[in-house]
């Protein structure tokens, strides 16, 4: 596929700063890895999981650290759940659960980063027009 440059990077103005990677949805930032762990203390195992970068409170001098959080496979797949399955007139109810154990976080830990995402992308579903794909991408697919 032939693009311009143009199309490939963003542009920006003083006038308008261009969109940090942070400002889009916790889902399209996750970076997919494997960690050995040595979970039973006999031998490491692969551990499935990703890692997404948020931005805590860091105090006076550094306002908005970035931290990384890890967390296994199946907990990003709670996470998607929460948002895409959470019925819309259940949406403030599950956010403001959310919000109260958010509230008893330490603005510089990462959870407090990622649980704060976690919240707005429950109010406001950012993946709705989300359109299905990858499942021909592989000569085979398990779902």
């Amino acid at each position: 596929m032939n693009q311009s440059p143009s199309a490939e990077l963003p542009t920006s103005s003083p006038d308008q700063p261009e969109t940090p990677p942070q400002r889009r949805p916790l889902l399209k930032r996750l970076v997919p890895s494997i960690l050995n762990g040595d979970i039973d203390a006999r031998q490491t195992q692969p551990q499935f999981g990703g890692c997404v970068t948020v931005h805590v409170y860091g105090g006076p001098e550094h306002p908005k650290d970035p931290k990384t959080v890890w967390l296994p496979a199946a907990a990003w797949e709670g996470v998607a759940t929460l948002i895409r399955q959470t019925p819309n007139h259940c949406r403030a109810s599950v956010a403001l659960f959310l919000t109260i154990l958010h509230m008893d976080l330490a603005g510089d830990d990462p959870l407090y980063g990622l649980l704060g995402e976690l919240i707005a992308e429950i109010q406001n579903d950012p993946y709705g027009e989300s359109p299905a794909e990858g499942h021909t991408a592989f000569d085979f697919h398990w779902s």
